[in-house]
Order: C-alpha cells, then sequence, then structure tokens
C-alpha cells in the first residue's frame, strides 16, 4: 500500500511540474498577443501597459485556471486580485500547482531521505506556505512604493497645475514620469478618462486595484475638491506633505523596534536550530522527544507556544502610523 501511494505521490509531483513548466512557456504566446495591442493601442504611456495585461488576463482566463486554481479561488476568492497586486507573473493555475507540486515533492523527498517518516506530511505544508508567503510579501512590498513615489508625483502634479496645466494632463504626466507601479496605474485612470469613464469613478477604481492609504487619501481629496471647489494645488501640497512625515516617523519606529524584532528571531529560530544540532551531535539524548509519548506533547506544546509567541511579538512590534 505504500509503494502504491509513493508511485502516485511521485506521478502526481511529476505531472505537476511539467504543467506548471507549461504555463511558464504560455507566457510566450500572450507576446503576440502584445505586439497586436501595441499595434491597435499605441504605446504612447506607460499607462497602456497596464490596459494591455489586463486584456491578456481576459484572452488567457480560459486556459490557465486549471483544478488547483479553482482550489485556490474557492478557498481564497480574491487570489486572483492578490496575485495581481504583488506584481508576481503568476496566474492562479500557475500559483496552485506550484503550491501542490512543492507540496508532494518535498513530501516525497522527507519519506524518501529524512528520518522521522511521520513527519513528512508536515514538512510537505510548511513548504507548500512558501509560494503564499513570498506573494504576500511581494505585495506588501509592492504596495509601499505606492507612498514611497506619491509625494514626488504630487509635487509633480502641483507644478503642472501652477503650469496651467489641466488636472486629466497632470495625470498624463505622472505616467509618463513616475516609476512603477505607479506611473501604469496613473496611465490606466488618464486612459479611462480617454474613453468617457468620469475621474471620480476612475479614481475610486484605482484605490480598489491598488488598496494603499496614501492613494486613497489622494482619491478621496481629488474627488472632494471636484465637488466643493478650492484650491487643488494646495490640497495635493498638504498631502505630500502628509505623507513625508509619515514616513520620517515609520522609519523611527522601525529604528526603535530593531531590536524587538531581532529579539524575536532570535527567539523563534533558537529551539529548532538548537533541536537539529542536538540531533547531530547526540541522536540518542534527543530521540526520546520522538519516540516516547510524552515527547510528542512536549514537542506540541512547543509548537503551539512559538506560533502564539510569532503572531505576540508581530502585535507588539507592529505599529500602524
Amino acid at each position: 500500500m505504500t509503494t502504491i501511494l509513493l508511485a502516485f505521490c511521485i506521478f502526481g509531483f511529476i505531472a505537476t511540474m511539467i504543467y506548471f513548466t507549461a504555463t511558464l512557456f504560455m507566457e510566450q504566446d500572450a507576446d503576440k498577443t502584445d505586439a497586436r495591442l501595441n499595434k491597435l493601442l499605441g504605446s504612447r504611456i506607460a499607462g497602456r501597459e497596464n490596459i494591455q495585461e489586463s486584456a491578456k488576463s481576459l484572452l488567457r482566463d480560459n486556459g490557465e485556471v486549471n483544478w488547483t486554481g479553482k482550489l485556490i479561488v474557492k478557498a481564497f476568492p480574491k487570489a486572483e486580485e492578490f496575485l495581481r497586486q504583488s506584481g508576481v507573473p503568476l496566474r492562479v493555475g500557475g500559483f496552485g500547482t506550484l503550491t501542490v507540486g512543492l507540496l508532494m515533492g518535498v513530501t516525497i523527498f522527507h519519506v524518501l531521505f529524512l528520518p522521522f517518516k511521520s513527519f513528512a506530511i508536515v514538512s510537505g505544508i510548511l513548504f507548500a506556505c512558501l509560494p503564499f508567503a513570498y506573494v504576500s510579501f511581494m505585495r506588501k512590498k509592492r504596495l509601499g512604493k505606492y507612498s514611497e513615489y506619491l509625494p514626488d508625483a504630487l509635487a509633480m502634479m502641483c507644478n503642472a497645475l501652477k503650469a496651467g496645466q489641466s488636472l486629466n494632463a497632470c495625470f498624463s504626466l505622472v505616467s509618463e514620469q513616475a516609476p512603477a507601479p505607479l506611473g501604469p496605474e496613473f496611465g490606466r485612470c488618464f486612459e479611462e478618462q480617454n474613453l468617457g469613464i468620469p475621474l471620480e469613478t476612475a479614481l475610486i477604481e484605482m484605490s480598489k486595484r491598488a488598496p494603499n492609504v496614501d492613494l486613497k487619501f489622494f482619491a478621496t481629496a481629488v474627488i472632494l475638491q471636484r465637488q466643493t471647489g478650492g484650491d487643488l494645488c494646495e490640497i495635493l501640497d498638504k498631502i505630500a506633505r502628509l505623507i513625508r512625515e509619515r514616513f520620517q516617523i515609520h522609519g523611527m519606529i522601525m529604528a526603535l523596534t530593531g531590536e524587538g524584532r531581532l529579539s524575536g528571531a532570535v527567539l523563534l529560530g533558537l529551539p529548532p536550530v538548537l533541536t537539529g544540532v542536538m540531533f547531530f551531535l547526540n541522536p540518542e539524548y534527543i530521540m526520546r522527544l520522538f519516540t516516547h509519548p510524552i515527547g510528542h506533547q512536549m514537542l506540541a506544546g512547543a509548537a503551539v507556544a512559538q506560533v502564539l509567541g510569532f503572531f505576540w511579538i508581530r502585535k507588539i512590534i507592529n505599529i500602524k502610523v
């Protein structure tokens, strides 16, 4: 029975890896679609790249959502939006295939080459969580770039307004001058206005695509100014100054909590590292922890305590500005 299960896992792992490789090569076919869209729409500003990507996504939806992608979408309905916000060049189907492949591959490797066979599925689950952790990290990093680039973009818009440019022209200017991901978002907003979508609707959709607090402040301020009136240049200047001050406070908080974050990393990493060292230095001494029933209870309690400690330390050092 074990041999049949192992053979099935090996077959599934190879199949998922082949499918994942095929989905990567499918991106080459998308380049032809990109060329046709460039010919039809042109590439005068960076914002058009975002529109092209959306069109390509619609064209490739049916071909990339496999059964693993459907499972992820069922468990996490906003998975596609989550991946898009991270900027990772993966769709839900490829992400699901990679997760399942890691789960099966690491489990098989543990069963074949590592001791403690009963913990094989635990190792597989831990490694299967790595793609989600990476995507979450990239999403947080990408959303932080909006706050980093927005003050300079607002100063650029303010100078353009003082020079007599319209607000729509300011969006075009930011789309050309601001780096990604801010420039393409402003470019998409500019293109939506050219297609007849009201500015208020375009700004609301932009704040939904990029759920950044500072970008929502900007969208709300512009919408209120168009409804109630006022000096838009002064409003943008105040928002830019507010964002810069928040950045300074955030930097101070990161410096003050650096010791706490390092202590948390040491406390969380010390028990498993010491366990591995003791296993190689004196296996008989540490094996009692894995063979005796009380040792199993101690391991379970240690794992729960580690998880609770991780979230407790994270709660202490995560100060929102």
